[in-house]
């Protein structure tokens, strides 16, 4: 004997599809929270070396050093200055790995 027995697809389908809709998107939540509190920590010598660079960082307690009357505020403005000042230079750093280099290998005559 055979029954046949008349459902809704949508009935069944439709609760089972809401479920995994939120599952998906509490873990695309999840994914771009992590994306965006992710912190890495990065040794900045070490990446240096591996690239052979060196790179002169300044900070504000550099001015303040030099002149502890100075707010943060204008610690910060005589670094930028600093910044644009060295930019108008031509590029000073080439005239010291000339001098370095010229002292540690001189030129042969």
């Amino acid at each position: 004997m055979t029954y046949k027995i008349e459902i809704e697809i949508a009935d069944v389908v439709g609760p089972k599809l809401d479920d995994l809709t939120k599952e998906i998107e509490r873990a695309v939540d999840t994914i771009i929270y992590a994306l965006l509190h992710h912190r890495e920590a990065i040794d900045i010598d070490q990446l240096l070396v591996e690239h052979q660079a060196i790179a002169q960082v300044w900070d504000t307690s550099h001015v303040r050093d030099q002149r502890p009357d100075l707010t943060d505020e204008q610690a910060w403005e005589v670094l930028q200055e600093c910044d644009r000042f060295w930019d108008r230079l031509n590029d000073p750093m080439r005239a010291t790995i000339r001098r370095v280099t010229e002292y540690f290998y001189p030129v042969p005559e």
